[in-house]
């Protein structure tokens, strides 16, 4: 976390957060049920680790969910959405209670994460895997722009010039 940016989101000790991940887990057992369909294993397994970053870790503010310097995490197991759905509205990005429209018509609580659609969630996914490709590209996209969190390595020093005759990108040889 950058020392500079004053931290938001909530901070809950560890009682309030095993109590939070404990109605999280129940919660997301009444959203799959009313869904009549979801992967109730693997979202109560995530169920901990989302309560302990959305709900301690995560610097986010809920009332600005594209603030620049929030942290962000890509969920690579798309099919895990009630989890991070838990999570998201348990920290405050939208009401708990509207996770029971989870996989309904017309809802943003999709069978998988859509960034369209609901505040907080950071790629759409799906398919397994594609989660590392999407936060590389975002880190790499976040570099490029220089947003304040990212730092550029220092380019490589050269005592000659660069033998390449449109090198812009590395050396920064004189032309």
């Amino acid at each position: 976390m950058n020392s500079l940016v004053t931290p938001r989101g909530p901070r809950l000790s560890l009682s309030e957060l095993k109590a939070a991940a404990a109605e999280m887990r129940a919660m997301n057992m009444v959203s799959i049920f009313a869904a009549g369909s979801g992967h109730p294993g693997g979202t109560l397994s995530v169920m901990d680790i989302a309560a302990a970053l959305y709900l301690n870790v995560l610097n986010q503010d809920p009332s600005n969910p594209t603030w620049p310097e929030r942290d962000r995490v890509f969920w690579s197991a798309g099919h895990k959405a009630p989890a991070l759905y838990v999570a998201l509205g348990r920290a405050g990005y939208f009401p708990l209670d509207d996770v029971v429209f989870l996989r309904q018509l017309g809802s943003g609580f999709e069978g998988h994460p859509n960034c369209l659609k609901l505040p907080g969630v950071e790629v759409s996914s799906g398919s397994l895997g594609q989660g590392l490709g999407a936060a590389v590209g975002n880190a790499l996209a976040a570099r490029l722009r220089a947003a304040p969190r990212a730092r550029r390595p220092p380019r490589p020093k050269r005592s000659s010039p660069c033998h390449r005759s449109r090198c812009r990108w590395w050396c920064r040889s004189p032309r």
